[in-house]
């Protein structure tokens, strides 16, 4: 890992190591150019670029997790999970997102001639398998004005929860935060609507925190297995791990469930 420089040597070993059997995740790598960046045919399954779900993934997630769940309301929960939420307040979008990924959705069902309720789950944190897990890499978003392309995002059942933005080893991860992460924030707003995480790396440093927080809130990851070890700043550092110490420290499915 101390030989990674360049973003797309970064990138491809974090796809490549989500794709181990110890991870599970599907990969999708949308090798989306500038030259067809309105292409809708990147793997994704979008109607529209402004979409920031992959409702495929959504839809046959959902009934999975929810079979008792009637299809017409599967349909109608996965509709209102695509909109845009352009131009909401984020930080209370994202707070009322993680109610429904926390608690479910609540509905109305008819059983025995009556109206009930029940609730639609979007994430299955019994069961970690019983989820999907993507890892989706330079997918075009469109704002209000620009286009924008997030090196690796990381979908739980369709729905984008984890933000990760790469630089090579000779920028600080801090310009991550300063130029890309605000420019994200500022033209594709809608990718926060679900956002649990956000990540910061140059291979060498890797930083965690809110898509709303301060850089001085962004954290290191660098324990895997216990809160009790004790990292070695300096070595992990010189051998350019701290990529690998988040891997598989956080995003193994049921760690990921967890800290979510």
């Amino acid at each position: 890992m101390a030989k990674l420089i360049s973003e797309d040597d970064i990138e491809q070993a974090v796809l490549e190591r989500l794709a181990l059997p110890e991870f599970g995740y599907e990969i999708v790598k949308c090798n989306s150019t500038r030259n067809n960046i309105e292409d809708l045919n990147d793997g994704t399954g979008r109607a529209s670029k402004k979409e920031c779900v992959l409702p495929e993934v959504l839809k046959t997630s959902l009934r999975r997790i929810n079979p008792h769940i009637p299809e017409s309301i599967i349909e109608e929960v996965v509709q209102k999970l695509r909109r845009d939420y352009t131009g909401t307040d984020m930080v209370a979008t994202n707070y009322e997102q993680y109610g429904k990924i926390r608690n479910g959705i609540k509905v109305t069902v008819r059983r025995n001639g009556k109206d009930d309720f029940d609730f639609v789950r979007l994430v299955d944190f019994e069961n970690p398998e019983n989820n999907t897990f993507t890892a989706v890499s330079q997918m075009w978003i469109q704002g209000k004005v620009y286009y924008r392309r997030p090196d690796i995002l990381l979908f739980i059942n369709g729905l984008s929860m984890v933000f990760i933005e790469l630089k090579n080893g000779v920028v600080k991860v801090e310009e991550a935060y300063n130029t890309n992460l605000q420019n994200y924030r500022r033209d594709i707003p809608n990718l926060f609507a679900f956002n649990q995480i956000c990540v910061l790396s140059n291979g060498l440093e890797t930083k965690l925190g809110a898509f709303n927080a301060s850089y001085d809130f962004f954290f290191d990851w660098l324990k895997v297995d216990s809160e009790k070890e004790k990292p070695k700043r300096g070595e992990i550092r010189e051998s350019g791990l701290s990529i690998l110490y988040f891997i598989n420290g956080l995003l193994k499915k049921e760690r990921l469930l967890d800290y979510i």
